[in-house]
This record gives structure tokens, sequence and C-alpha cells, in this order.
């Protein structure tokens, strides 16, 4: 396990009270009482996070062991709102089609949903 709280470590910062990262980095003990990670996936339209929008947005929560078993999963099609930006290729990555995504939802809600699968599996 010390080997992978090694490789995480660096890429984690702790949030400031007004939501953005600080500088440095998580004290060195944080990792020690963490049990689980969750490991977030965006497929986006295309490269350019200002250009494309996310198309599906998905979650896996896995234990803090060697073997990072699965405990939950979650995702959902996201309604893209200017699929004529989108690059075909991505497109076809994801799957998407106007009937595929027919029950899709939107993003904000789409976001909600994830925060609220990942406090409440963080909390229990």
């Amino acid at each position: 396990m010390a080997a992978l709280h090694d490789l995480i470590r660096p890429a984690l910062r702790p949030l400031q009270p007004d939501g953005k990262y600080a500088t440095e980095q998580i004290d060195e003990g944080i990792l020690e009482s963490v049990t689980a990670l969750y490991v977030v996936d965006l497929e986006m339209s295309g490269p350019n996070a200002q250009l494309h929008e996310v198309l599906d947005l998905g979650g896996v929560r896995c234990t803090l062991h060697e073997s990072l078993a699965e405990e939950a999963s979650w995702g959902a099609r996201v309604k893209p709102k200017h699929i004529g930006n989108a690059i075909p290729g991505a497109l076809k990555v994801v799957g998407y089609s106007p009937k595929a995504w027919k029950d899709a939802l939107d993003l904000e809600p789409a976001f909600h949903r994830f925060e609220d699968r990942t406090l409440r599996r963080s909390e229990g």
C-alpha cells in the first residue's frame, strides 16, 4: 500500500475554504486514514476543454488495498449543447448518437447526481 500512497501523494492537494486547491501538498500522514479512492472519468466531445463538452461522466470507488477492489460505480450520459463542435473520432469512441443519448442528463444535474453518489458512498 505504501507504493500506491507514494504514487498518488504528489498529485493530491488540500482544498481551501473557498474550494480552491492549496499550493502545498497534503500532509504525509493523511493518506494513512484514507480507505478508498474514487476515480473519475469524463468522456468529452474533443480534447479542448474550452470548446468541447462532457458527453459521459463516470466514476468507480475502490478500496485502497493491494487489489483495489471495486466497491461501487456510477455513470451517466450527458446531453451535449454544442454537438456541432464535436470531433467525429471522439463521438465514435463514446458511441454517441442522438438516439442513444435520448435519455441523457443535462450537465448540471448529472454532476449533482454524481456528487451525491460520491458523497453518499464516502460517508457510508
